[in-house]
């Protein structure tokens, strides 16, 4: 994940937002019978607290059910939040979630 930016200007982000924990998308059934792959990538807003805030859709699979599982699995997500002056703080991370068939 690419960290884009601290939610306020003043002070030096000291640690970037890393990922503690990112359970696994499920892959939608009927994407999978189907066969649809693709990568979403969406804009995470991390609170202070390492809570994922808001989910933004940069980038779409093409495949609306693929979009919707991303999201959803990106809102479980936990972070060690990014850092300024030695304080938590809210921050934006840029996230690409691909899916792909095995086989």
């Amino acid at each position: 994940m690419l960290v884009l930016g601290p939610g306020r200007a003043e002070g030096a982000v000291t640690r970037s937002a890393t990922p503690l924990a990112q359970p696994r998308f499920v892959y939608p059934p009927e994407s999978e019978r189907r066969g649809e792959q693709g990568t979403v990538v969406l804009l995470l807003h991390v609170d202070a607290q390492g809570q994922v805030a808001e989910v933004t859709l940069l980038s779409s699979s093409g495949y609306p059910a693929l979009d919707r599982a991303a999201i959803a699995a990106a809102r479980q997500w936990r972070f060690r939040p990014a850092l300024r002056d030695g304080r938590p703080v809210g921050s934006t991370v840029r996230a690409p979630v691909t899916f792909r068939l095995q086989g």
